[in-house]
């Protein structure tokens, strides 16, 4: 084949002679046939000449001709050698199984991990989001003075940007709501988005079934019309296709559906149930610094973010003038709604997932690049036969990388499997929270990040050893196959060990991280008891309960009818449960002062009732707890936290002190109201376990409550077997009320931390994977290096070394391999565990426990995984060994 090759190319370098050649012959012949007729020899070789026409384009025709041939033969010779060293690796290959096997299922575990991971990060980061032009589509907020962005927006600033702006094709904003549907089974509480128009222009989808609501709409005593998500048409029902032009009753009031969403408008999986006008009232629309919209902005075509951030910064600066809104700059943010959607968290977290999942990948062609180097060895002979006879380094390099490539592809064919199981169970255990995690497949782009996952694993863990087998010369590759020389120590595979061990120290560091954070974060008091604790919502539509005194009477009625149920301790209801969910704020200051910027302190605000810290079990530090004596008649009291206590009066003693804040009586806002304060209690971690407690306030229920309030029930039986009693309680004072999501307190805090968890969890299985296959690695260069020592453990034998003398020399040669790899890993985890910062909770990223103990780990597996081949080396049989 080589000898054909060069046959070819003395072809190309004489074609142009022999193609003139050619043509002399058949001109000449051309000139003897005309001469046989009767012509002179020069009229002949004329006439010949015209008979053939233009000589230089017919030469060039075949020229052409020649090369066009030459690279059919050379390309049918190239697929031919390439189908012959294919059919020649895949026999070696089925040659030694074991081999196979143990490379395949190592690639199988590093490509489908990594695949698995990718489906994630690209459905929840990649994929574009599906609205119209979606790269188009911006989430619009404020700037704080401090240079952070405020998302949520007050309603006159929106009809500003509404009205004046010149950057926007459309411009939408929500809020969101609770309501109850009935008619349709038991009460179903449902939590949903309150949309102007402009929404569904900004982040157009069509729609699945109907119309979207359009601007008349927009303005407060317009119809009521609702759009369903997906979700609610599926479940409460039945995916009807007549749904559109139906009545149905949300908190009593009728509505007419118009349209149904598609299922990708909502990007998670607890998004909003329904759709309803937001038509703001002229008292919203002059609540200046009231920030409770989230806008969304369609930017026209041409239109950067950041022109449209400085158009409406344009209108945020004459409205400032007119308005002022303390912590404001007047600046605007302009960001992709998928980022702003997505959120920096979870999108810091997914990418160190994939980056964790790559160092397993990483560690995972290691190991295949030390089977090859080891097999390698068995392979010399074949290799000094194969250069004996002519073979170049070119040809077996290709020949030792069409076998990478077969492996590659087999542990990307089962790696599938390993990556659909995988994303199988990464779905059933993901965080609801995270948007458009729901949505990840084994999609198109998965399986292309698949095969490119497999090339670039076959260049990792085939080019070096095919380049180290094939790069020896050929006296030292025949003198390798000799009897006397066994290969000793491969520099090159400990080498890849090291690299394995301080990949596996990164990864599990990392992991060791966020394991010692939630060990704190769960250390951490929360103020509260969470054992046996249930927490489920009740809320009062207005158009039943249309007075402050009947809203009153109503949870009044309620929470009496749920401390009569047999097995309920105790029972209270809060506005807003801790952990599970952020409170509304504003400044709080002592009466004497000010109630203006800089005068006061920035506090979250809840109502509770009476009962409420005793059924928590949250210590009163001084003073009472609000009772049922605080109603509606009694002098406006309030609670503080102790934090919030020490800001407000230092160490003076804050009970009968007097308060202003920004809300006033019922369910108005009013910083003219001054209240006492009764009570200060135990800080409580508010907003999350890896939230530091804020300031907060409390109110009576009967002096300031909201619509929809949390029951929280202490039991003195299991507390879950008590919601269907629950239920026909509530029911028992208005069958149209529903209770709503029930869950533990447990389980509300565990849903507070599942996003970190889940990164947590993933990050672990994919350190003890790394540190497995190091393990694997390490076992493998120690077992070789004793195979390849046989006789030199023999002579130390048969000099008088102790077996324990031989243990420990194979001992030190893994454990100091290990050491090294230890040394260089803790250096690159100080670099690579930066990524943590920010979520990790009570510790640093150069938390000294975490670094050490996690060295001590893969220090002790090295040594555990050297037993083994050291316990082999002492049963060598002296006289054996020196035969060999």
């Amino acid at each position: 084949m080589n000898v054909g090759r060069r046959i070819v190319h003395l072809w190309r370098r004489d074609s142009d002679a022999e193609i003139a050649e050619e043509l002399r012959f058949h001109l000449d012949a051309a000139v003897d046939e005309e001469i046989a007729r009767g012509m002179t020899p020069s009229a002949a070789r004329g006439a010949a000449e015209r008979r053939f026409g233009d000589l230089a384009r017919i030469s060039d025709t075949m020229a052409s001709l020649r090369e066009q041939g030459d690279r059919m033969t050379g390309r049918k010779e190239w697929f031919e050698a390439l189908a012959q060293d294919a059919r020649f690796g895949a026999r070696q290959l089925r040659k030694h199984p074991g081999f196979s096997a143990v490379a395949l299922l190592t690639l199988a575990l590093g490509i489908g991990a990594s695949t698995a991971i990718f489906s994630l990060v690209y459905s929840v980061l990649l994929r574009p989001l599906p609205y119209q032009d979606a790269d188009r589509v911006m989430s619009l907020g404020q700037v704080m003075s401090s240079g952070g962005v405020q998302r949520y927006v007050p309603v006159p600033n929106f009809l500003a940007w509404e009205a004046q702006n010149r950057t926007l094709g459309a411009i939408g904003a929500t809020d969101w709501r609770s309501m109850t549907l009935t008619g349709h089974g038991d009460p179903l509480r449902l939590r949903g988005d309150n949309a102007t128009s402009g929404y569904w222009r900004a982040a157009y989808l069509p729609p699945r079934l109907g119309r979207y609501y359009d601007a008349t709409a927009d303005h407060p005593g317009s119809s009521h019309v609702i759009v369903l998500s997906y979700a609610t048409w599926q479940t409460a029902f039945g995916g009807d296709t007549a749904i559109v032009g139906q009545l149905i009753h949300l908190d009593g009031e009728p509505y007419t559906v118009v349209a149904v969403a598609p299922d990708a408008f909502s990007p998670t999986t607890n998004g909003p149930a329904f759709w309803t006008p937001l038509a703001p009232s002229p008292e919203d629309a002059s609540r200046w610094g009231d920030h409770e919209l989230t806008v969304t902005g369609r930017l026209k075509p041409g239109v950067t973010s950041a022109a449209a951030a400085a158009d409406l910064a344009r209108i945020e600066a004459a409205v400032r003038v007119a308005h002022p809104d303390d912590g404001l700059t007047g600046g605007v943010a302009a960001q992709p709604l998928l980022d702003a959607t997505v959120g920096v968290t979870n999108q810091r977290q997914l990418l160190i997932l994939l980056a964790a999942v790559g160092l397993v990948l990483l560690i995972a062609c290691g190991n295949v690049a030390n089977l090859l180097l080891a097999r390698a060895v068995s392979r010399r002979g074949e290799i000094a036969v194969r250069r004996a006879l002519g073979a170049g380094r070119r040809r077996l390099v290709r020949q030792l990388m069409i076998e990478s490539g077969i492996l590659a592809t087999g542990g990307a064919v089962l790696g599938m499997g390993v990556a659909a199981a995988g994303l199988h169970l990464l779905l059933a255990n993901a965080p609801a929270a995270v948007p458009r995690l729901k949505d990840a497949s084994l999609d198109a782009a998965a399986l292309l990040f698949a095969v490119g996952v497999a090339a670039l694993s076959a260049l990792l863990f085939g080019l070096v050893p095919a380049l180290h087998a094939a790069g020896r010369d050929l006296q030292t590759t025949i003198r390798a196959t000799g009897r006397n020389n066994r290969g000793g120590r491969d520099p090159l595979r400990r080498a890849l060990i090291v690299g394995e061990i301080a990949l596996a120290l990164v990864l599990l560091t990392g992991a060791g991280l966020l394991v010692r954070s939630a060990g704190r974060m769960h250390a951490e008091p929360t103020g509260f008891v969470a054992d046996n604790l249930l927490t489920a919502r009740v809320a009062l539509p207005e158009s039943q309960y249309l007075t402050d005194g009947a809203v009153v009477a109503g949870f009044d009625q309620v929470l009496a009818r749920v401390r009569t149920v047999p097995g309920v301790a105790s029972a209270a209801f809060i506005s807003r449960v801790p952990i599970g969910a952020g409170g509304a704020d504003c400044l709080v200051a002592p009466a004497e002062r000010p109630y203006e910027s800089g005068s006061g302190v920035d506090a979250d605000f809840r109502s509770v009732s009476d009962g409420y810290f005793s059924t928590m079990e949250s210590p009163v530090l001084r003073g009472r707890a609000i009772d049922a004596t605080d109603n509606t008649t009694a002098p406006p009291v309030v609670m503080i936290n102790a934090s919030l206590a020490t800001r407000l009066f230092g160490n003076a003693d804050p009970i009968g002190r007097q308060i202003r804040h920004c809300v006033g009586l019922g369910t108005g806002y009013s910083s003219s109201t001054t209240r006492t304060v009764v009570g200060v209690f135990a800080d409580v971690r508010a907003n999350g376990l890896d939230q530091e407690p804020v300031d907060q306030v409390f109110y009576p229920v009967a002096q300031f409550y909201e619509r929809q309030m949390t029951l929280v029930v202490r039991g003195s039986v299991p507390v879950m077997s008590l919601v269907s009693s629950l239920r026909r309680a509530v029911a028992a004072v208005d069958p149209e009320l529903p209770l709503g999501s029930p869950i533990t307190m447990d389980d509300v805090i565990r849903q507070s931390t599942a996003v970190s968890r889940f990164t947590m969890l993933l990050l672990l299985v994919l350190g003890v994977s790394g540190l497995c296959l190091a393990a694997t690695g390490i076992y493998g260069v120690v077992s070789y290096q004793v195979a390849q020592r046989v006789q030199e453990m023999g002579i130390r034998l048969a000099l008088g070394a102790t077996p324990g003398q031989v243990r420990r020399l194979v001992l030190r040669n893994g454990f100091t391999t290990a050491l090294i790899g230890v040394a260089i890993g803790e250096g690159a985890a100080v670099i690579g565990t930066r990524a943590l910062r920010g979520l990790v909770y009570g510790i640093t990223t150069r938390d000294p426990v975490t670094f050490v103990s996690v060295g001590a780990v893969l220090a002790l597996t090295a040594l555990v995984a050297s037993i083994v081949p050291a316990l082999r080396a002492t049963r060598i049989d002296p006289v054996a060994a020196l035969r060999s």
